[in-house]
C-alpha cells in the first residue's frame, strides 16, 4: 500500500508540474536551483511587433499576498541559446498588475527555428523552471535603428474622464430642452 501511494504522488507531482511551451527556440529548462525569493503566481503577455523589429511586450500579473516584493522575467531564446532577458518586479500584494516593455531586435535571428522565442518566467536567465506564458516563435526578424515604440500609460483605460454630477445635470438640462424644442417644432408642423 505505502508503493502505491508513493507511485501516485509521484506521478500527481509530475502531471501538476510546470511545462514550457514545446518550440524549436526554447532551450532545456534547468534544474531548479536555490530559492531566489517569492515570484509571481500567474500572468499573461501579449506581443505587438513594431516595424519588423520592436517587439511591444505587455500583459498582467498576479501576485501572492507576502507583503514584499515579487519577481519575474521576460526571457528570450533563440534556436535553443539564450539571448537575453527583462527582469520584472511587483509588490507582493495578492493583487493583479499590469507590464509593459519594449524589446529592439539588434542582432540578426537564428533561422533553425522560425523567429525568436519570449518567454514569461519566473526568473530571468537559463534558470527559470516556471513558464507562465509564451509566445514560442514570434516573427521579428529586422534589425531597427528608429525610434522605439513607447508603452501605453499604465491603466489608461480607467483613466477616462467622466463628467461628474455638474456634467450630469448640465447633459440632462441639454437633453431636455432638445427633446422640447423638438416637440415644440412637431406640434407646429402638425397644426399647418
Amino acid at each position: 500500500m505505502r508503493r502505491l501511494v508513493i507511485a501516485a504522488s509521484v506521478l500527481g507531482s509530475m502531471l501538476l508540474a510546470p511545462t514550457v511551451q514545446a518550440d524549436g527556440n526554447r532551450g532545456p529548462l534547468a534544474p531548479a536551483g536555490p530559492e531566489g525569493g517569492p515570484t509571481i503566481t500567474d500572468g499573461t503577455m501579449e506581443i505587438l511587433v513594431v516595424n519588423g523589429c520592436y517587439a511591444l511586450i505587455m500583459g498582467t500579473v498576479a501576485t501572492p499576498n507576502v507583503g514584499v516584493e515579487v519577481t519575474a522575467a521576460i526571457n528570450m531564446w533563440d534556436d535553443g541559446n539564450y539571448r537575453g532577458g527583462y527582469p520584472l518586479s511587483f509588490p507582493g500584494n495578492g493583487g493583479n498588475h499590469n507590464y509593459c516593455l519594449v524589446h529592439q531586435q539588434t542582432e540578426p535571428v537564428l533561422q533553425g527555428a522560425a523567429g525568436l522565442g519570449v518567454y514569461l518566467e519566473d526568473q530571468l536567465g537559463v534558470g527559470a523552471t516556471v513558464t507562465f506564458d509564451s509566445n514560442g516563435n514570434l516573427d521579428i526578424s529586422d534589425i531597427c535603428t528608429g525610434a522605439a515604440p513607447v508603452c501605453p500609460a499604465e491603466n489608461v483605460l480607467l483613466d477616462i474622464p467622466t463628467m461628474g454630477r455638474t456634467g450630469l445635470v448640465a447633459m440632462i438640462l441639454l437633453l431636455g430642452a432638445t427633446a422640447a424644442i423638438w416637440i415644440a417644432r412637431r406640434r407646429v408642423s402638425l397644426t399647418r
